[in-house]
């Protein structure tokens, strides 16, 4: 029996930032709308209720902490999230072409448009790397598009939908490149795009080194504090930007969200790596249930599966799990030191 789209209103998660997964979850959204001639509108919010979850016409992505494709809940970061047959979680986008895929693709085209998009996001939007990938350079990177951390962040809403106009179309591509039609001039269109858009992220990047430097002045067990985000954490991950400033010990940024009071940034163990300089990052000092979830304490509201990521309704929470994590950080090394020893 296909799986028919019958939906023609959605929800993500809002937030100046977004990825890749929220963005082509849209379009795959919008893509199988316009196949059932039904207008698709879509908005991006901080929290979903039961109403809201469980509504007939409504499906939810990228948010609600569940995977319940009978009411329309597609998401990716609960402990028990499906697999995809090489182990790896699926992303929101994923299990959207996964479920729905099949009624509106041929295998050629589903194929395709696994190899080409959701394969990356799958793997990148958990925190790792492809087997044998080097970096997290996606053919499709639309995560370049949202506001950099010194712009307006009111233009969240109208970058957002340029994005998914921009997966829209690269899905077209794809699709027809499936069929054996080249759209060699739409394809390097949408890469030039994106490129250039990439080369402006990247120096709003730069921008950001004076800020950094800045940022140790706030530096306190190797805890930096932000008033207000930059994107400072693979500075402390260069071998060229630490020696320029002494090589201090930076393990985490601390700073406002605006889906939650305070987000935490573990640094990772070397730029634009989904490596964490604490191995396992902030997981390491939660513990979990019968069921493998995250335990949160008191005041901590989410943190990603990889580690590399929490959020936290207050700054002194934030500092408490940050210390936790460190103390179990030096904790696990002396053990593996002795045990290596003991060895020897």
């Amino acid at each position: 029996m296909p799986n028919k789209f019958n939906y023609n209103y959605g929800i993500t998660h809002g937030g100046v930032a977004f990825h890749s997964d929220d963005v082509f979850a849209t379009a795959f959204c919008k893509y199988f709308a316009r196949k059932e001639n039904v207008d698709f509108v879509f908005d991006r919010k901080f929290n979903v209720t039961d109403e809201e979850l469980f509504s007939q016409n409504t499906i939810v992505y990228d948010i609600g902490y569940d995977f319940l494709p009978e009411y329309g809940i597609f998401d990716h970061h609960q402990a028990d999230a499906p697999l995809r047959e090489d182990g790896q979680k699926y992303s929101a986008c994923g299990l959207i072409l996964e479920h729905f895929g099949s009624t509106y693709f041929s295998e050629a085209e589903l194929s395709r448009l696994k190899g080409q998009i959701t394969k990356f996001i799958d793997y990148h939007d958990n925190g790792k790397l492809l087997p044998g990938e080097c970096s997290s350079d996606e053919i499709y990177d639309l995560s370049v598009f949202s506001p950099f951390w010194d712009e307006n962040p009111n233009l969240q809403t109208e970058h957002f939908n340029k994005a998914v106009n921009i997966a829209l179309q690269i899905i077209d591509i794809e699709v027809s490149s499936a069929n054996g039609v080249s759209n060699h001039f739409a394809k390097e269109n949408v890469l030039e795009e994106i490129n250039k858009r990439k080369e402006l992220f990247l120096e709003g990047k730069e921008r950001a080194v004076n800020i950094a430097i800045k940022s140790l002045e706030t530096l306190d067990n190797g805890i930096i504090t932000l008033n207000r985000f930059a994107p400072i954490k693979d500075l402390f991950a260069d071998i060229k930007f630490l020696d320029y400033v002494d090589n201090p010990d930076v393990y985490f940024v601390i700073y406002p969200g605006d889906r939650n009071p305070f987000n935490i940034q573990v640094i990772p163990d070397k730029p634009e790596s989904f490596g964490l300089k604490i191995p396992g990052g902030l997981s390491i000092s939660l513990e979990r249930d019968s069921e493998g979830a995250f335990i949160y304490p008191e005041g901590v509201n989410f943190v990603h599966a990889n580690g590399f990521l929490a959020a936290c309704e207050t700054y002194e929470e934030a500092l408490k799990l940050c210390e936790r994590t460190l103390d179990k950080h030096f904790e696990l090394s002396a053990e593996r030191m002795s045990e290596n020893l003991e060895i020897e």
